[in-house]
């Protein structure tokens, strides 16, 4: 049964392809890029899909500036897709946010309450061979986390 005091709007209805680039600066003067998708502003916090769930990959390599390798985002944006496959075949999820950093690079998504979370993560750690990749999930049901850094555009 879904909450009735959420929307029920499905996300996947909406464009998925209206993302928008927004560059902040981390608490060490590093860069941090981020990409949101704009068109879910109108039902963050308003939607059944109230699991944030985090995919974050350490990066190997970076340039002395604090910027990925090229490359090496190239491969972990592959890794993304993965993620996206494996999410969709437990349950529904929308991709939100991915942040990059110096370090790592992390995917975030929105689900209902339900997706086996930890399945799929074990199942990326069995797939994937070439990054580590560490999850968490937790209640965000007024979409804290993408309102908090689809601000910084």
């Amino acid at each position: 049964m879904i909450d009735s005091s959420h929307d029920t709007t499905d996300p996947h209805l909406l464009p998925t392809n209206q993302w928008t680039l927004a560059k902040n600066i981390d608490g060490e003067g590093n860069p941090i890029l981020v990409m949101f998708n704009s068109a879910l502003k109108a039902i963050a916090g308003r939607t059944s899909y109230t699991i944030r769930i985090g995919f974050a990959v350490p990066l190997k390599t970076t340039d002395p500036s604090g910027i990925p390798n090229p490359d090496e985002i190239d491969q972990v944006n592959g890794i993304a897709k993965h993620i996206e496959k494996r999410l969709s075949a437990q349950g529904s999820a929308i991709k939100a946010l991915a942040i990059t950093a110096g370090t790592f690079k992390e995917f975030v998504f929105y689900a209902q309450p339900g997706l086996d979370v930890q399945a799929v993560h074990e199942q990326l750690m069995d797939e994937i061979e070439s990054h580590e990749v560490h999850c968490y999930a937790r209640m965000d049901e007024n979409w804290d986390a993408f309102r908090e850094w689809s601000e910084y555009q």
